[in-house]
């Protein structure tokens, strides 16, 4: 079993057992399995919104299944996407900036 680190400043690492790799998962458009993050407060599901290819990273737009404190039942949330070796992991977006660039694009394909 994985153990989660804390790698970003949101504290959100994914927790991922399953046999498919998380960005085959991020990528196909049929997977609509949560996927479990785990935080402070513990495990919380999201569902995978969108997945963005930003600046040479992938971004995914995600919605929290279960309640966040401060996060609104109609907001989403950017998260990147991070390989290092064999460990994945999805970290949530904490430059403004980019989270903005990437949310614009977003908005920009649901108006397509």
């Amino acid at each position: 079993m994985k153990t989660p680190k804390d790698t970003n400043k949101g504290g959100f690492v994914t927790i991922y057992e399953g046999e498919t790799p998380l960005l085959n998962r991020i990528l196909d458009p049929d997977d609509k399995e949560p996927i479990v993050l785990d935080s402070a407060d513990g495990p919380i599901e999201f569902e995978q919104i969108a997945y963005i290819p930003y600046q040479e990273c992938v971004y995914v737009v995600m919605h929290n299944l279960s309640p966040i404190d401060g996060i609104g039942e109609d907001e989403c949330m950017i998260f990147r996407y991070v390989q290092d070796g064999d460990e994945e992991n999805l970290l949530l977006e904490d430059d403004e900036e980019v989270a903005n660039a990437v949310y614009d694009i977003y908005i920009s394909l649901l108006e397509d």
